[in-house]
């Protein structure tokens, strides 16, 4: 009141007193006397000065807030503001005793505010969570463990509940429970009820843990049935058999098969798998077929791999039938090399092709005697030498072991070069006139001509008629082989064509040098090639499937007489021309 009655004092005597700054307009003067804070500051923020903010204040009592031992709410430059009294200054508001700094006055702040054993939780007094009698959260069990542990102090005794072995007053945790030891082994536990911090067998026949494997139990003595050497529940043997422990091996009891590792229980006994007990044991695929078993698994049997099936085809592991041209040879089949097609080894039906050498195509029937040929095939996979091999088409060719039986004008018999060779699975064409004439139709020479004159393909050698050529009503021709030593030759291919009235090979019986023919198949049971054409007559079975492969003259001892001359060649024609020196046209075989 002093303070104000004095500004009032000093602002009536500034007023006493005329000066040119009366005249200025009002708050536009310069300070006030007291620096432009008290009433008269003409620029300021007084309560005269013109142009200047309210202010928050002139009185503590304009401010907000009530004044407490703990709070004072202040005016101080017109602004209002507060002040806290430091903590630990004493109060009594609201039943509190000391400020906390903050304003307010709270029962305490620490746990030396409050009397006797009480600790300060949240500024109020009470006694310690871990001395109430009450298991708290976060505590393992009553007053101990959890928060309560402080060094070795606040630990669990034996047999209380704990998380962790810092819990616990005991050397392990085990179980939850404060424990004497650490339990480690299946089927002993430390919560036993009555037995807690003890380690006890669990009781027979339960697992509470499931510490056993699989449906396995404890046996009462602290370990597991099938592992406690013991054929005890409904074990066939000590710690195997009976459904629940592992399958017993071999030679030990058994009530059923599952008992069994093999799968075959004989006479309570579990026995060694094999391929003939009717059980798909071992490393069968299937009930004794597959897995290294004699016999592989049927169509739709489990597989591993081709081995397994007895059609040597295993896909999406599912033995499945074999399929000629599939790249897998199965079943019945001899070879399968992915394709469907003859003469590269393997046939059209999966077949090997025959073992020797094969006559694969001949033109006899021809508008020019110049263009007539016949083509050789080597089936195999290794290159032939053709040095001791001979052409004929005449039915006595096989004397010229004794020297005789040269052929007559028409007719030939000759022998390639020495050194000539045949590629594995390659063809060699002979002419039986001019390289040339040859070459003309066909646009390159042929390997070997019978025309001395003809320099453009190597002389077969050897005797030729003078007017040579194939007859086209009716015909043979032979590829034998001679060493040129033997007394017999040996039939390599043969065809015929035509009727069976021209003499045709048959040497069955025939003794040269002490040496006897076997039988060939008689003249009027050998079947010649079906039909006759301008164009030619092509192999087509390069297997010799209707060929007698046993007891004959040929050189691997088939009856060369014996093939079906319908069923292995046919006739080219308009729609599938003349292939020499490569395999059938697409479309004539079959």
């Amino acid at each position: 009141m002093l303070a104000g009655l004095a500004g009032a004092i000093a602002w009536a005597a500034a007023c006493s007193v005329y000066t040119e700054d009366l005249l200025e307009p009002a708050g536009t003067g310069g300070a006030g006397a007291t620096g432009g804070t008290t009433p008269t500051g003409g620029g300021g923020s007084g309560a005269l000065g013109g142009g200047g903010a309210a202010p928050d204040c002139n009185v503590v009592g304009d401010c907000p807030g009530t004044t407490t031992t703990c709070h004072t709410v202040t005016c101080l430059n017109h602004s209002c503001g507060a002040t806290n009294a430091g903590a630990g200054t004493s109060c009594t508001e609201n039943g509190g005793n000391v400020c906390d700094g903050a304003g307010s006055c709270v029962e305490c702040n620490g746990n030396g505010d409050c009397s006797g054993t009480d600790v300060c939780t949240n500024h109020t007094c009470g006694p310690t969570p871990c001395n109430n009698g009450t298991k708290d959260p976060n505590e393992t069990d009553v007053d101990c463990g959890g928060v309560c542990v402080n060094g070795s102090t606040g630990t669990c005794a034996q047999g209380l509940g704990c998380v962790v072995g810092a819990d616990c007053a005991t050397p392990a945790c085990t179980d939850a429970v404060c424990c004497a030891s650490a339990c480690d082994t299946p089927c002993v536990s430390c919560a036993l009820a009555g037995l807690e911090g003890t380690c006890s067998p669990i009781p027979d026949g339960t697992d509470p843990a499931n510490e056993c494997a699989g449906n396995d139990t404890c046996n009462g003595a602290g370990q597991c049935r099938c592992q406690d050497g013991q054929p005890n529940g409904s074990e066939t043997a000590p710690d195997c058999g009976g459904g629940v422990c592992p399958a017993c091996g071999n030679g030990l009891g058994c009530a059923a098969p599952s008992d069994c590792q093999s799968g075959v229980c004989t006479g309570n006994l579990c026995a060694v798998p094999s391929c003939t007990d009717s059980v798909k044991n071992g490393l069968e695929t299937g009930i004794d077929c597959g897995g290294g078993c004699p016999t592989g698994c049927p169509v739709g049997s489990p597989c591993n791999g081709g081995a397994d099936c007895d059609s040597g085809v295993c896909t999406a592991s599912t033995c499945a039938a074999a399929v000629c041209g599939d790249g897998t040879r199965g079943g019945a089949e001899a070879c399968d090399d992915s394709n469907t097609v003859s003469f590269d080894g393997c046939t059209s039906t999966c077949a090997f092709e025959a073992g020797h050498l094969l006559l694969s195509e001949v033109q006899w029937v021809v508008s020019a005697a110049a263009d007539e040929w016949i083509e050789v095939y080597n089936p195999t996979n290794a290159a032939i030498d053709l040095t001791n091999y001979y052409l004929a088409d005449y039915n006595t060719y096989f004397q010229i072991t004794t020297g005789g039986a040269a052929p007559i004008n028409s007719d030939f018999r000759v022998r390639f070069p020495a050194g000539a060779q045949i590629a594995a699975h390659g063809f060699v064409v002979v002419s039986l006139h001019a390289a040339t004439g040859f070459q003309t139709k066909f646009g390159f020479y042929p390997d070997f001509d019978c025309a001395a004159a003809d320099p453009n393909a190597p002389d077969m050698l050897g005797q030729v008629g003078s007017s040579v050529g194939l007859t086209d009503a009716n015909e043979m021709v032979v590829l034998f082989y001679w060493d040129g030593v033997s007394p017999l030759v040996e039939d390599v291919d043969y065809v015929t064509w035509g009727n069976t009235s021209t003499p045709r090979m048959d040497k069955t019986g025939v003794t040269v040098g002490g040496q006897t023919y076997a039988a060939d198949t008689a003249v009027a049971l050998q079947v010649p090639t079906g039909g006759t054409s301008t164009y030619s007559t092509h192999r087509c079975d390069t297997a010799e499937t209707s060929e007698t492969q046993t007891g004959g003259n040929g050189l691997t001892s088939h009856d060369e007489t014996s093939e079906s001359g319908a069923v292995a060649w046919k006739t080219t024609d308009s729609g599938h021309l003349p292939s020499p020196k490569a395999a059938a046209p697409a479309g004539l075989c079959p």
